[in-house]
C-alpha cells in the first residue's frame, strides 16, 4: 500500500474521530443543568427533618406497638406549614377550595390528640395521608379536572404513586448541587464523608482500647450505656428516614415545579377512560341477566323470612341468634358483588351510556341491593339489641349505610348523566368517616353494654370486650367495680382489667406521642381510684 492511500486512510480516521468528537460534545450540550429555585434548595434541607419526625412520631410508636396520639397532630401541622410555606400565600389564594381539604386534613390529623381507637386510628392514617397527597395536587392546580370529579381514582394514582415517584431523586440532586455550588460546599461535603467512613475504624479501635486499659473501659461502657445505644437508635431512624423525605420532596416539588398543568393531560385521561370500556354491551348483559334473574327470584322466595327482621318477630323454628347471623354477611357479600356488577356496566362495557336497557338493569340491580342493605341493617339491630354491640357489628353497620348512598348515587346518575356521582361518593365516604371517628365508637359501645346490662335488657355482658375498647372503656369499667347493684360476677375481673390498666400506663408515662386526651383522662380517673383498685387484691 503507498504511501498517499495510508495518508487518506489516516485522514479519513481523524475526520471520523473528530465526528465522533464532536457528536459526544453536542450530546453533552444537549443535557440539561439541574434548574431550581432557592425555595426549592432551602426546602431540600428542612425536608429530610421533616421525613425523620414522620419517623420520630408516627412510625416509631406504632411498631413499638403503643397508641398514636399527639405525634400524629403535630407531624400534621408540620407538613402543612412546609406545604404553605413552600407554595407561598398568593398560591393559597387563589386555590380558596383548598381550604376545604385543609379543613379536613386538620379534622383526621385532629382526631389522633383526642381518641385512641388502634383499628380507626389505622384507617384514619391512611385517611390523612391520602387526603394530605390530594391536597399538595389542588395547590399545584395539577388535577385532571378543576374539580373533584369522574377523574379522581387517576388523580390519587398520580399524587399517591406517579408524582412522588416521577422525581424520587431530586431532593439530593438539587441539596448535593446546592451545597457543591455554595463557598466550601465540596470542602464540607468531603469533610462529612471522612467522618462517615472513619466511624467503623473508630468503633473498632475504642473495642481494641477498651481491652487494653481498666480506666478506659469503664468510660467506655458509660458512654455505650448513656450515648451510643440512644445514637445508634437515632442513626438508624435518620437512615429509614431517606425513602420518606425523598417521596414527600418529589411529591411537593413536582406539583409546584408543574403548577397549573394536570398530571395527564384530560385527553390523555379520556382516551384512557374510553379505551377501558372494551367489553361487548350485549355479552354484559347476557351474562348478568341470568344472575339478575336468580336474585329476583332468591328475593320473592324468601320475603316472607327476610321481612320478618323489620317486625321483631321470628321465623318458626329459629332462635335469635341463629335468625340474625345466618344469612347477614352473605347479603353483605353479595350486595358487594351487585355493586361491582354495576361498575362492569358503567365503566367498562362499549356504548352502555345512553342506552335504557343498561338503565334498566343497573337500577334493578341498586334497588335489589337497596333492600337487601335495609334487610340486613335490620337482622343486625336485632341481634346488637340482643346480645350488644361491638366493634365489628358496628362498623359493619357503617360499612352497609355508606353502601345504601352508594347504591341511591348510583340510581341517580343511571337516569340524571350530568349527576356527578364520582364527587358525591368521595363527599359521603369523607363525611361518614370523620363522623365515625368523632363518634367515639368505644363509649358509645361501652355504655351500651353496660348500661344495657344494668337495666337487664342484656343477659349478659362481655366483660373483656370492654377492656379491648381502650381508654374509653375505664369509666365504666371503674363504675361495675364500685357499683353495689347487681355486677358482683363481674367485680373481681374488672379489678384486674384496672390494675392492668395502671401497670401500663405506668410503663408508658412520659411518651408524649401516644398521648390523647382520652388516655388523659383514663389515667386521671385510675389514679383517683387506685386505692380502691389495688385494695382488693391485697385484701385477699
Amino acid at each position: 500500500m503507498d504511501k498517499e492511500s495510508n495518508d487518506s486512510i489516516l485522514g479519513n480516521q481523524n475526520i471520523q474521530l473528530n465526528n465522533f468528537d464532536f457528536d459526544l460534545s453536542k450530546k453533552r450540550a444537549a443535557k440539561e443543568p439541574l434548574q431550581y429555585s432557592k425555595e426549592d434548595f432551602l426546602f431540600s434541607l428542612a425536608i429530610p427533618v421533616l421525613g425523620f419526625l414522620f419517623i420520630k412520631w408516627i412510625a416509631a410508636p406504632w411498631t413499638d406497638g403503643n397508641q398514636m396520639g399527639l405525634g400524629v397532630a403535630a407531624f400534621t401541622l408540620c407538613f402543612i406549614a412546609a406545604v404553605l410555606a413552600w407554595f407561598g400565600p398568593g398560591k393559597v389564594r387563589k386555590q380558596p377550595v383548598s381550604a376545604i381539604y385543609l379543613a379536613l386534613i386538620l379534622l383526621a390529623g385532629g382526631y389522633f390528640m383526642i381518641y385512641e381507637n388502634l383499628m380507626l386510628q389505622r384507617m384514619a392514617l391512611g385517611f390523612l395521608i391520602g387526603l394530605a397527597a390530594y391536597y399538595v395536587l389542588v395547590l399545584g392546580e395539577n388535577r385532571i379536572e378543576k374539580q373533584l370529579g369522574s377523574y379522581l381514582p387517576l388523580d390519587l394514582l398520580g399524587a399517591l404513586v406517579q408524582l412522588p415517584f416521577g422525581d424520587f431523586g431530586k431532593l439530593f440532586a438539587i441539596l448535593l448541587d446546592g451545597v457543591k455550588k455554595r463557598k466550601n460546599g465540596r470542602s464540607f461535603i468531603m469533610l462529612l464523608s471522612g467522618m462517615l467512613l472513619a466511624l467503623p475504624a473508630c468503633i473498632y479501635v475504642g473495642l481494641l482500647l477498651q481491652s487494653a486499659d481498666a480506666a478506659f473501659e469503664q468510660f467506655w461502657h458509660y458512654i455505650m450505656e448513656n450515648f451510643l445505644q440512644d445514637a445508634a437508635i437515632t442513626a438508624f431512624q435518620i437512615f429509614i428516614s431517606f425513602p420518606v423525605s425523598m417521596y414527600l420532596y418529589s411529591l411537593i416539588y413536582g406539583c409546584r415545579k408543574n403548577t397549573g398543568k394536570a398530571w395527564l393531560g384530560e385527553e390523555k385521561a379520556a382516551a384512557l377512560a374510553a379505551k377501558s370500556r372494551f367489553l361487548p354491551f350485549y355479552l354484559v348483559i347476557g351474562g348478568i341477566t341470568p344472575l339478575l334473574i336468580l336474585y329476583l327470584m332468591f328475593f320473592f322466595s324468601q320475603t316472607a323470612y327476610f321481612l320478618s327482621a323489620f317486625s321483631g318477630f321470628l321465623p318458626q323454628g329459629m332462635v335469635y341468634s341463629e335468625y340474625a347471623r345466618r344469612g347477614f354477611f352473605e347479603l353483605c357479600t353479595v350486595s358487594t358483588i351487585n355493586l361491582a356488577f354495576i361498575a362492569l356496566l358503567l365503566f367498562l362495557t362499549k356504548e352502555s351510556g345512553g342506552r335504557l336497557i343498561s338503565r334498566i338493569y343497573g337500577s334493578l340491580f341498586s334497588l335489589f341491593s337497596v333492600a337487601l342493605i335495609a334487610i340486613s341493617l335490620s337482622k343486625m339491630l336485632l341481634y346488637i339489641d340482643i346480645y350488644g354491640l361491638t366493634p365489628k357489628r358496628l362498623y359493619t353497620s357503617w360499612f352497609m349505610l355508606f353502601l345504601l348512598l352508594v347504591f341511591l348515587f348510583v340510581i341517580i346518575r343511571l337516569w340524571r348523566p350530568s349527576f356527578n356521582m364520582i364527587k358525591w361518593w368521595a363527599a359521603a365516604a369523607m363525611a361518614m368517616f370523620l363522623v365515625l371517628c368523632y363518634a367515639n365508637t368505644d363509649r358509645l359501645i361501652a355504655r351500651y353494654n353496660v348500661e344495657g346490662y344494668r337495666s337487664g335488657k342484656l343477659a349478659q355482658l362481655d366483660v373483656y370486650l370492654l377492656d379491648e375498647l381502650g381508654s374509653e372503656a375505664t369509666p365504666y369499667l371503674i363504675k361495675m367495680l364500685t357499683d353495689e347493684s347487681g355486677v358482683d360476677i363481674y367485680r373481681e375481673q374488672v379489678r384486674q382489667i384496672l390494675k392492668t390498666r395502671i401497670y401500663y400506663n405506668e410503663a408508658q408515662e412520659g411518651d408524649w406521642r401516644s398521648l390523647t386526651l382520652s388516655s388523659y383522662r383514663s389515667r386521671q380517673l385510675l389514679m383517683e381510684y387506685q386505692d380502691q383498685i389495688l385494695a382488693g387484691s391485697s385484701e385477699k
